[in-house]
Order: C-alpha cells, then sequence, then structure tokens
C-alpha cells in the first residue's frame, strides 16, 4: 500500500512538473504563481502555491528559470518565464530532416517577420543549426544549398515593439478586450490615438503583420460592426483590460475576412473603385508574359486566346482590390488593359504622366 501511494505521488509529482514545465513561456511573457496555478487547475491537477513555488525554484537551478518582481501589481508577486536566449528545455533529439524544415522556416520567417516575432522562435532555430552542424555530411550540405527568396525582399519588414507584440498575443489568448495608443501614418501627432479594441485575430500578409479587430469605443462616427485591420508596427502601446471579453460581430469568420475586399483593400483610385467588387478583366499581353500569367492564372474562368499581332487575349472573372492594380502595374507595358474601359483610362492617364516624367531632363 505504501509503495502504491510513492508510486502515485511521483506520477502526481511529474505531471505537476510536466505541465509547468510547457506551461511557462519566454521572456518576456511572464507568469505568476497564481497564472501556473490556473492552468493546473484547469487540468484537474491539484496543487498548492509553496508547491508550484518548490517547481519553479527546482526549474530555476537546473534549467536557468528566470524570476523577477512584478511591480504593477499590488504585494509584487513573482512572475517566472524561460530565458529568451535559450527558451524552454527540450526532450529528445531533433532528426537532421526536422532541423532543415527549421532552416528552411527560419529563412523565409526572418524576411518577412520583426525580429521582435523572430526573438521568440530564435532557441529553435538555433538548435536546428546545432543538429546540422553535428550532423554533418548529407544534412548539413543540403542546408547550403537551400535559400528562400520572398517575394517582397526589396524592403525590410517593420519592427514591432516587444511589450506591444506581448500584449496583443495576451488579448487574444486570453479573449479580453485591450486599451491601445495607434500611430497611424496620417496623423500629426506624436503621441498617438488611445482607444478600446476587441482583437480578433493576427494575420500575415507579404512582409506586414496585422491585427484584425474591432473598436470599442463609444462615439457617432465610429461602427462598433466594422471589422479594420492594422498594421502591428504602428502600435505604441497595448494593455489588457481584465475582465473585458473580447466580442466579434455576428458571423465574424477570420478565413472569409482576409479573402474579401474589406481586408484585400479597394483600388486607391474613385472611378476603378466604383466599377465594384468584381469584374471581368481583359488584357492583350506579350507572349512570354501570357505563359506566366497561365501558370498563375488571374481566376478559375480565364480564357487565353492567341491574336493576328502576336500578343495573347485573356480574359478572366477577378476581384477588384489593390492587389490587382499592382500586378497590372507589375507587368507594365509586357500587357495592354482592354477592358473594363476604367482600368484602360487609368494606365492611359499614368503613362501619359509617366512619359512626361521621364522624357524632362534631370540632373
Amino acid at each position: 500500500m505504501a509503495k502504491r501511494k510513492k508510486e502515485n505521488y511521483e506520477f502526481a509529482e511529474f505531471l505537476r512538473m510536466w505541465h509547468l514545465l510547457s506551461t511557462l513561456e519566454t521572456a518576456p511573457r511572464f507568469k505568476t504563481v497564481r497564472d501556473l496555478s490556473t492552468a493546473l487547475e484547469a487540468e484537474g491537477l491539484e496543487v498548492t502555491d509553496r508547491t508550484i513555488q518548490r517547481i519553479l525554484k527546482f526549474f530555476e537551478m537546473q534549467f536557468g528559470l528566470v524570476g523577477r518582481k512584478r511591480t504593477t501589481d499590488r504585494g509584487h508577486p513573482y512572475e517566472w518565464a524561460w530565458p529568451s536566449e535559450t527558451g524552454r528545455p527540450t526532450i529528445g533529439n531533433m532528426d537532421p530532416a526536422t532541423a532543415i524544415t527549421y532552416e528552411m522556416a527560419g529563412q523565409l520567417a526572418s524576411a518577412v517577420l520583426p525580429r521582435s516575432v523572430l526573438a521568440t522562435m530564435e532557441p529553435d532555430f538555433r538548435r536546428a543549426r546545432m543538429v546540422l552542424l553535428q550532423s554533418g555530411g548529407k544534412a548539413q550540405a543540403l542546408s547550403r544549398k537551400i535559400r528562400i527568396l520572398p517575394r517582397s525582399g526589396s524592403r525590410l519588414p517593420a519592427e514591432i515593439a516587444p511589450q506591444v507584440l506581448t500584449g496583443i498575443h495576451d488579448a487574444l489568448m486570453r479573449n479580453r478586450k485591450a486599451l491601445i495608443t495607434y500611430r497611424p501614418v496620417s496623423t500629426r501627432s506624436k503621441s498617438g490615438k488611445i482607444c478600446e479594441i476587441s482583437p480578433l485575430g493576427i494575420v500575415s500578409r507579404f512582409d506586414t503583420l496585422y491585427l484584425i479587430h474591432v473598436i470599442d469605443e463609444v462615439g457617432n462616427d465610429i461602427d462598433k460592426e466594422k471589422v479594420m485591420a492594422w498594421p502591428m508596427h504602428r502600435f505604441t502601446a497595448v494593455r489588457v483590460i481584465e475582465g473585458d471579453v473580447a466580442r466579434a460581430p455576428e458571423g465574424f469568420d477570420l478565413d472569409k475576412y482576409i479573402r474579401s475586399p474589406d481586408f484585400l483593400g479597394a483600388p486607391p483610385v474613385d472611378s476603378l473603385r466604383e466599377i465594384g467588387a468584381t469584374f471581368k478583366l481583359k488584357i492583350l499581353a506579350k507572349p512570354h508574359t501570357a505563359k506566366y500569367i497561365q501558370e498563375r492564372p488571374f481566376g478559375d474562368d480565364q480564357m487565353v486566346k492567341k491574336t493576328r499581332d502576336g500578343r495573347v487575349r485573356i480574359e478572366a472573372t477577378v476581384n477588384n482590390t489593390r492587389d490587382l492594380l499592382t500586378q497590372l502595374h507589375d507587368f507594365a507595358d509586357d500587357i495592354e488593359v482592354l477592358s473594363p474601359k476604367e482600368y484602360r483610362a487609368y494606365f492611359k492617364e499614368l503613362s501619359t504622366k509617366l512619359s512626361k516624367i521621364y522624357s524632362s531632363h534631370y540632373q
């Protein structure tokens, strides 16, 4: 009986340590004993604060767990996190194939994510590099021959303040409202505007992270049901509002939203916006460009037909978005827009302006 009781205690102790190991996060996302106790109780594990403190001290001595006082709370309780340099202790070995995948993911992420985001992933990337270094041979040779060049690699991603990133993650994970300070490009104010929001999700698009949210401020000019997407690098402060559950508009679906014109954005030209959400695009493309467009069609109903002058006529139903306009810009004189007439008029006017600019002498 005594032996079984001891075994049960040891198993329960193992479960407590295992869950604490995985519940603790990497700095600067610290957790108090109360936070950890709540997490363990959610897993059905009964534990006293003294037991948690004992395990935390063990982690501190064995694995370098970091403790500090939370000065923002009454009584200044201690809070804990794994060091940002090493991250959470790992169990087991990473195989070379997984390490190569991490190496590729790291190359891709480094070009499109801010350093503050990458910092939380660096321990895993460092571990992968070490595995490849130690494995030698084919795995290490392969890692030297893989490079990922992102589409938007010509400009560096804007930086997000670590405390902003932590606050947004905290609000999303706990489904809480947040008080934020935001500085739009158009504002002249150095302090930015302060408002209360309900975070709904984070979307990474090209080299920018967007916070999807609704505004909860009271005001006659604010549509509280309108979903917005603001670049996270323009946030200067985020504070989670304890006790206030975030709300979502009825029927909101993140996947549907990010594929809608509301997120993708309408063209920044009045005449183009007035066409509507979708339309039939008709263009003439040079043969080599037409092949590229056939590889990545404008739409499911795309039709292609050769013309007498050697160019290729392409027709497809498209979404009227800022991205479409950018793509047509990128094709430059490789294409001629035939329809709709508003797009043709836009590019005709643009070509006239460009011709005037570049025909003038500049020193």
